[in-house]
């Protein structure tokens, strides 16, 4: 199993409450759901070009980021875009938006364990998401709420602390892929003799 951490390079959070609907607020953390009355969203950019993993040998994708919720309701969506961006232009007014991929909708993956105070936390990624940036130079990432009255979450950007809780992304080739053992009853007995002694293994 090999795995390979990305690091943002660009990151921006947008806000359409009327003061904030035409501004740039990159530097300003992340900011997911709505709080207020104003909807946040949040975008990512990582840089998939010089990679040592073969994407197309990926088998499991995490996006790390290092928050809390504001509100119990709160839930963290990642949703595919095709569309680059600049972090320093990006406002809730230029947005670019999400896109289906083959069927799939463009929903990655989401999570609502969101810790009450800062901390690392991890939205699971489809991998096919990703395999379908392979020969592109960038992956990005819409995060989302569920965009419900007071159901808030924010993150820190690559800016906060010199980049330590910038948002990252983790990339997995080989491993065996996790298995839903609940509710499988394994009935075979199978007798068993280790070093003289008559053992029974349930399977």
């Amino acid at each position: 199993m090999v795995t390979e951490t990305i690091v943002a390079v660009a990151d921006c959070w947008a806000n359409n409450l009327p003061n904030n609907v035409g501004s740039n607020l990159n530097g300003q953390g992340l900011g997911m759901g709505m709080w207020g009355g104003g909807l946040n969203r949040s975008f990512l950019m990582f840089k998939l070009l010089g990679l040592s993993l073969d994407l197309n040998q990926l088998t499991k994708a995490e996006l790390k980021l290092y928050g809390c919720r504001i509100h119990s309701t709160a839930k963290t969506r990642a949703h595919f875009m095709t569309d680059g961006f600049s972090e320093t232009t990006l406002t809730w007014g230029n947005q670019p938006p999400p896109v289906t991929l083959n069927g799939s909708g463009s929903l990655m993956g989401e999570t609502s364990n969101i810790p009450d105070a800062k901390a690392w936390f991890t939205i699971p990624i489809d991998p096919i998401f990703v395999k379908a940036r392979i020969n592109r130079a960038y992956f990005y990432v819409i995060l989302k709420g569920t965009e419900e009255p007071e159901s808030y979450c924010f993150a820190s950007d690559k800016e906060e602390a010199g980049g330590a809780y910038a948002p990252k992304l983790v990339l997995t080739v080989g491993g065996l892929p996790a298995v839903d053992l609940k509710g499988i009853i394994f009935t075979t007995i199978l007798p068993i003799i280790v070093g003289g002694l008559f053992i029974k293994v349930v399977k």
